[in-house]
């Protein structure tokens, strides 16, 4: 703020007073430099730069300030520049086209030092673009063949020097570009000139990562030599290269392990997260080996991996095992595996080995509507059955669901109303005929989903007729947990004013205009029970309640997913505390039969890629020793919800929790108007206040003036949200 002010020497103030609190802050050192290069004090912004980029080596922002502090100063540093270079081309490379901004910024003082080098800042990236975009018009083509042209121009024209790390940066890029056109479902081909066929492309990709391999050695820039040999693996794999994937793979597996070592642990889960694809690919070739075993096995090592941060949480678990404690003669398990190259499905039986579910054939042609190509997050690509690409497109339209909540219900349209067919789509690329047909085969009654990397934003359930469990693992299935009905008595979270601070601003979040009324009903439905309100809802509070014993937990309110550090996933409480689930899986939990979530979002883990496992809130009281945690997949409007909630416990009285999920799903997706005025009425009985019964009242009448044979929540959109996770084996099951 006080940059934009001009105030640049409170500005500097500002930062300084951030740095005595946390000296390893890299943005402050990134903003204190700005400042400073403003201001003139060209050495003194260097030295800021320096400062973030020993704090983190790759960050693109730091390294361009710092060129163009270095270029405007009397002795530019060359050496800096081509390191500036690789950087914020690196960054660039994620977007769908170059256009030349590559160059507005690029380093100036490697082609023409002498002239520019007591030129402003400003005036560097004018001559830049002006000189590109005058002697190179081609670099402003966009899509493919814009890609490819702005990445082969530095080559060409000799800017950068063979073996060099540019070089070898520029050479991966060229193969990722390569790689993706060719599972492109909808190829953007250049319209003059060559017109590589898909095979050519294959191959292309895999020369060009070969040449990168050559000069981002393992021993100069080893996490650089890692990304390019996980990128190899798949195009051999896609062009039938086995075995030298099968090399590949193993060399990629030793070499992160190498590079692992001696790592503080926040440095190794970085390292682990970022190359789980090894891994992913590893599960790949178990498969193709025809050995499903190891490959389960393989599969579930990881997810408890991501998991270990967890209590007492094992690294091994094998599959006589999962079959042990979590199968029966009608309960079997499905288990997805997402690797770069292929969607796996296994269904786990109590008896034999695993079944391994068929992708269907890729069908011709491409059915997705247009707008779900739109902005895709991935740009890997699997062939195997349905190309990654085409599959990522259909599970990032999906996964889109993280829409603002209001009692009006102004949800857009462009997923909710298309929700069905896309389910439909999606069914085809899961290939759930087929797995209907075996769970018949052998009479299977109920369900154990176990999903991976982005499949958890999915309503997977919604596919099946019969009861379904979700679990993050097999491992937190396996857990001695009890359950002994009636669940009674509750503790009781109601509709906590949660201002969070979000980007460093207070965030007012969404009214739950329903959520008190819902809460003050189950308050009737429960009479033993504890509860906080208001301002009573503090982090201290809300702990001390969770110790005390009681058979359900109820949370009415919002929460957050963190992508970036999963253990600062939360729920909002009073004003801007919270609870996390650092804090969460600290805690013994085991008193509680049922963990009820009837929060936004509260299963579903942001809108960022899912590069390997899912640990979040569910995960967080499942370790803590929750049986079963209720929870939703996306914000469902506040009068539905609390229908479905309050129908869920009245279920409950009498079924387990996965049959009263069940039968509340089926009267909510069924529901006619009498039926829904029915239950209204019945709520209404035990609201004595006015403030609660008018809106109860209000949206009764409007449900009273529907058609007698309309069903108003049939959309999955009202229905499919609300996921149960957890497993209790017992005769009742």
């Amino acid at each position: 703020a006080l940059i934009n002010l001009g105030s640049l020497e409170e500005a500097i103030s500002s930062y300084n007073r951030a740095l005595q609190f946390q000296p390893d802050y890299h943005l402050a050192w990134l903003g204190r430099g700005i400042a400073l290069i403003n201001l003139g004090s060209l050495e003194e912004a260097i030295a800021s730069y320096d400062h973030a980029l020993q704090i983190q080596p790759d960050y693109h922002l730091a390294w361009a300030n710092r060129s163009i502090a270095a270029a405007s100063s009397p002795s530019p540093d060359l050496e800096y520049q081509h390191n500036f270079l690789y950087h914020f081309q690196r960054r660039l490379a994620q977007f769908s086209h170059y256009t030349l901004s590559i160059w507005e910024n690029a380093p100036v003082g490697t082609l023409h030092a002498t002239s520019l080098q007591n030129e402003t800042a400003q005036q560097i990236k004018e001559a830049a673009r002006e000189h590109f975009s005058l002697k190179y018009p081609q670099l402003n083509n966009r899509g493919y063949n814009g890609r490819i042209t702005s990445l082969k121009f530095p080559l060409k024209q000799g800017i950068i020097h063979p073996n060099t790390l540019p070089w070898g940066f520029l050479y991966h890029q060229l193969g990722k570009a390569q790689y993706n056109q060719a599972n492109n479902p909808k190829p953007s081909y250049p319209p003059l000139g060559e017109n590589p066929s898909r095979g050519q492309l294959f191959h292309q990709a895999k020369t060009s990562h070969e040449t990168a391999l050559e000069t981002l050695t393992f021993d100069q820039y080893p996490e650089l030599h890692l990304e390019v040999l996980q990128d190899l693996i798949p195009v051999c794999v896609d062009i039938k290269l086995d075995q030298e994937a099968s090399q590949h793979l193993k060399k990629g597996i030793i070499l992160l392990e190498r590079h692992l070592e001696n790592k503080p642990p926040r440095e190794q889960e970085r390292l682990s997260r970022k190359f789980s694809p090894f891994y992913q690919l590893k599960v790949e070739e178990f498969i193709r080996n025809g050995d499903l075993i190891q490959a389960i096995e393989t599969a579930e090592e990881r997810k408890n991996y991501c998991l270990q941060w967890f209590p007492q949480t094992p690294e091994k678990l094998e599959f006589s095992q999962i079959q042990q404690h979590l199968c029966t003669p009608t309960t079997a398990i499905l288990y997805w595996h997402l690797s770069p190259v292929s969607l796996s499905t296994f269904l786990i039986l109590a008896q034999g080995d695993p079944i391994l579910i068929e992708q269907p054939p890729n069908p011709q042609p491409w059915g997705l509507p247009d707008s779900a190509s739109d902005n895709t997050p991935l740009s890997q690509t699997w062939e195997r059955g349905w190309g990654r690409g085409q599959h990522q497109n259909l599970i990032n339209r999906l996964s889109h669901w993280k829409t603002k909540d209001s009692d009006k219900d102004k949800t857009p349209t462009n997923w909710k109303d298309n929700l069905s067919d896309n389910l439909q789509t999606l069914a085809q690329i899961l290939n759930i005929p087929s797995i209907r047909q075996e769970l018949q085969n052998h009479g299977i009654q109920t369900l154990i989903l176990i999903p991976h990397r982005d499949l958890h934003l999915l309503p997977l359930h919604a596919f099946f007729d019969c009861p379904a469990f979700y679990l993050p693992s097999a491992y937190l299935g396996c857990q001695n947990n009890t359950f002994n009905p009636p669940l009674t008595p509750l503790n009781l979270i109601e509709n906590p004013k949660s201002t969070p601070t979000l980007n460093n601003q207070k965030k007012h979040l969404a009214a739950l205009p329903f959520a008190e009324i819902e809460a003050t009903l189950l308050r009737h439905q429960f009479p033993q029970h504890r509860h906080l309100t208001q301002t009573d809802i503090t982090q201290t509070n809300t702990e001390t309640l969770l110790k005390t014993p009681a058979r359900v937990f109820h949370f009415c309110g919002h929460a957050a997913y963190n992508s970036q550090d999963p253990k600062k996933s939360c729920l909002f409480l009073h004003e801007t505390e919270v609870l996390t689930v650092e804090t969460i899986r600290q805690l013994d939990l085991k008193h509680y039969d049922l963990v009820s979530l009837a929060a936004c979002e509260t299963a579903v883990t942001g809108s960022d890629l899912i590069l390997d496992e899912y640990v979040g809130l569910v995960s967080a009281f499942l370790s803590s020793g929750v049986t079963y945690v209720l929870s939703t997949l996306w914000q469902v409007e506040s009068f539905a919800t609390s229908l479905f909630i309050l129908e869920f416990y009245r279920h409950l009285a009498q079924n387990p929790p996965h049959l009263a999920l069940q039968l509340t799903r089926d009267w909510l997706k069924n529901a006619t108007p009498d039926r829904l005025c029915e239950s209204c009425d019945r709520h209404l009985q035990n609201l004595t206040k006015f403030e609660h019964r008018k809106p109860l009242t209000t949206r009764r009448e409007q449900i009273a003036q529907l058609e007698s044979t309309a069903t108003p929540y049939q959309n999955p959109y009202y229905w499919a949200a609300f996921i149960l996770a957890g497993y209790h084996k017992s005769d009742k099951i």
